[in-house]
């Protein structure tokens, strides 16, 4: 009974390291097949498609049919999305501040 329950115990162990094995290629891995890239996205398989099909993502074509999408490309094409911080309540009155300084009342 006992050595069942270890046997158990390490046949789950083995199944989360296999787990962890498989991100971690995936991680190794310079390109991504659309599914990869989807999921890492967010985004359905057509969703992806469309994207490629718009030229939006870059992506490979090598055999005319598959499409393969270049990691390190997909991470700043990511980046050119950054939403900045939402500015404070003190710089949106320094810069209505600024802005009155230049404009008069009259001009409008």
């Amino acid at each position: 009974m006992e050595t069942e329950t270890t046997i158990n115990v390490l046949l789950k162990r083995i199944d989360k390291l296999e787990a962890m094995l498989k991100v971690i290629s995936r991680q190794r891995k310079k390109y991504m097949n659309i599914k990869e890239v989807g999921d890492l996205l967010g985004v359905t398989r057509s969703r992806m498609y469309k994207l490629t099909m718009e030229h939006n993502l870059p992506f490979y074509r090598p055999t005319g049919r598959t499409l393969l999408f270049d990691r390190e490309q997909i991470y700043g094409w990511i980046q050119q999305f950054l939403v900045p911080p939402r500015k404070t309540a003190e710089e949106i009155k320094a810069e209505a501040d600024a802005w009155m300084g230049r404009h008069s009342l009259r001009d409008y």
